[in-house]
């Protein structure tokens, strides 16, 4: 797990090497072990690394990587970005094909993967990536990006050349002469991490390269970009009973996990004492550890790290401490109160800094995994990917009850899915949401235009409405926003976050799945209840409500961050802003404190964001 770099002039545009060591530095916090950089041709190109030293310990493992096709040394190199967790069962393969190994990294797998089967590789790994690599054969570059977009890899074309780097804000690293401009575009474009899939140029030229793409660069400077996954193309056939659907679920659930304990670091755990975050851990506690050595797991993995909100009702300690005692596992507790002394305007901003998106505050988040690198946990295996595969929000409520209307297609009980959405906040409301609505059967055929007197059918059962709702959050909505925030924030301290859910055979299984797999019989994440039965502790595997990080905003905008928001809005940088009225919002934030208001002072913390980040950005 690293950042990288890399600059492929094909113009007259030159960078020193001093330069580029500047832009690659930028990126030290994500590898705080090693920096290291490679001038390909002089002043020309370059590949440039920072490395947090997960997987190989040794030199022999450092980046910029080189090999070549027959010994040849020097034809091929590699700075990379990620895990690809099965590399010792695709190292075997390789060894089989007579290639030799100086190393026991993964990232001499991927080099060699590439040299052997070329862009094909790609489809070989079970992982989490972002890839360059440099072809002196013919004079190629070559980026990936891995199925559904976990590790970032942003790029800059001007004036015949093109830079890449893991974030946004080293782009400001870069000579002044070749600078991107910090415009309005700049900042929207940060704030939509969903749409930045979409690859869409925009006027700063910086552009984020889509989950499950590649682009080529070749000696002529011509850009291809093609999209090399599909999810929806890899599907498979369920035609078989749900029973034997539970037991495909765990097998597969146990591996994923299993192969994101390979590390010859330290391993921990977030637990948030939901039922995701509860599975992950329970799993981990039950697998079968013998002989993991020589499967490279680590030894030292039972160390669970859980946030407590104090003034919150919201949070879910109780349930986190009752499944780290049920499971053995050490619990490590970090708490914030209303007035934390460690609410500081210095924390704040550089979260805001390192989260590169002016969306919710993430600074539990922050904390949390600051404490784990504090600690000596460089890797956490966390729960990410499960709501917008498995129900997980009520804003999939009505899409389901709509499928329920299309009674010839089986897919569930209007009554049925009644009840399970009734029994969502069934002990306790989370600070941020309302009681679910639910609509009852006559008004959605009235709001669809439907006859109840008749019998619809879908032509194509596998996409129901759920179905499509949630593969839009997951390739291009929420799950986006959440990746970007588990990247960067964990990548500030130097922490890597693994995620079980988003290993591709999960992924593509659960969307295979008919929707009463997923939400039915009195329960979302039916599937995965089902599976942690015996595993995960009854009145966590059962609970109904649904809570999420309850970050206790309005508690905290009167407490800590007081100070912090009127020092903002009374600043020059906030008054005179390029993106809104700054003087009306400062009158409209201070008129919402003297109403004690403070859900009003939160829906306008985003302009705060905003300003600060471009700010920061300005002066980086």
């Amino acid at each position: 797990m690293c950042g990288i770099t890399g600059f492929f002039s094909i113009g007259r545009e030159r960078l020193s090497k001093s330069e580029f060591a500047v832009f690659n530095n930028s990126l030290s916090h994500r590898g705080p072990d090693y920096g290291s950089i490679k001038e390909i041709e002089n002043e020309v190109k370059f590949l440039g690394h920072r490395r947090l030293s997960i997987l190989d310990l040794t030199e022999k493992a450092l980046q910029p990587m080189s090999r070549g096709k027959e010994g040849i040394y020097g034809e091929y190199s590699i700075v990379f970005n990620g895990e690809i967790y099965n590399f010792l069962e695709i190292k075997e393969k390789l060894i089989k094909r007579g290639h030799h190994f100086r190393s026991d990294s993964d990232t001499e797998v991927l080099l060699l993967s590439y040299i052997e089967w070329g862009e094909a590789c790609q489809n070989l790994f079970n992982g989490m990536w972002a890839i360059a690599i440099y072809n002196s054969n013919n004079n190629s570059l070559f980026l990936s990006r891995d199925r559904f977009g976990v590790k970032p890899l942003y790029y800059y074309l001007h004036n015949g050349f093109i830079a890449f780097a893991s974030e946004v804000k080293s782009f400001m690293k870069l000579p002044k002469r070749i600078r991107p401009s910090i415009n309005s575009k700049l900042i929207n474009y940060l704030a939509k991490p969903h749409e930045q899939n979409k690859y869409r140029l925009i006027k700063s030229q910086i552009i984020g390269l889509a989950a499950g793409h590649k682009l080529i660069i070749n000696r002529e400077g011509k850009v291809r970009i093609d999209k090399w996954w599909k999810t929806e193309d890899n599907l498979v056939e369920i035609n078989y009973s749900y029973s034997q659907q539970v037991q495909q679920f765990k097998e597969l659930f146990f591996d994923a996990c299993r192969i994101r304990l390979r590390s010859d670091t330290r391993v921990g755990c977030s637990l948030s004492g939901g039922l995701d975050s509860s599975s992950v851990v329970s799993t981990i506690n039950n697998i079968d550890y013998k002989n993991k050595l020589e499967r490279r797991e680590a030894e030292d993995w039972k160390n669970a790290f859980i946030f407590d909100f104090k003034d919150s009702d919201n949070s879910e300690y109780n349930y986190a401490r009752l499944l780290a005692s049920e499971v053995n596992f050490n619990p490590n507790v970090v708490s914030l109160k209303k007035d934390d002394s460690r609410i500081t305007p210095e924390a704040i901003r550089k979260c805001i800094f390192h989260s590169e998106s002016p969306n919710q505050l993430s600074l539990a988040q922050y904390f949390l995994y600051g404490e784990m690198r504090h600690k000596g946990i460089y890797v956490t295996i966390d729960g990410h990917g499960a709501d917008e595969m498995l129900c997980g929000y009520s804003s999939y409520l009505k899409p389901s009850l709509i499928d329920s209307l299309f009674i010839k297609n089986k897919i569930g009980s209007f009554d049925d899915l009644k009840q399970v959405w009734n029994g969502y906040y069934s002990d306790g409301v989370m600070e941020t949401e309302a009681p679910l609505a639910i609509p009852s059967k006559e008004n959605l055929y009235k709001e669809l235009g439907l006859n109840q007197s008749l019998n619809y059918t879908y032509e194509n059962k596998r996409w129901t409405k759920l179905k499509r709702s949630l593969f839009n959050s997951f390739h291009h909505g929420s799950l986006q926003r959440i990746l970007n925030t588990y990247d960067k924030i964990p990548m500030a301290h130097g922490v890597e976050v693994r995620s079980p859910f988003l290993d591709w055979r999960v992924v593509t299984y659960l969307f295979s799945l008919p929707n009463s797999s997923i939400i039915g019989n009195g329960y979302t994440k039916r599937i995965l209840r089902d599976a942690m039965y015996g595993i995960v502790p009854n009145k966590l595997r059962l609970r109904k409500s649904k809570r999420g990080f309850g970050i206790p905003y309005e508690s905290w905008l009167n407490g800590s961050m007081k100070d912090y928001v009127f020092d903002v809005i009374n600043s020059k940088h906030y008054l005179e802003n390029i993106f809104f009225n700054g003087r009306e919002k400062s009158k409209v934030i201070k008129s919402s404190y003297a109403k004690e208001d403070y859900s009003s002072v939160r829906s306008q913390w985003a302009t705060i964001q905003i300003v600060e980040l471009h700010r920061m950005l300005l002066d980086y």
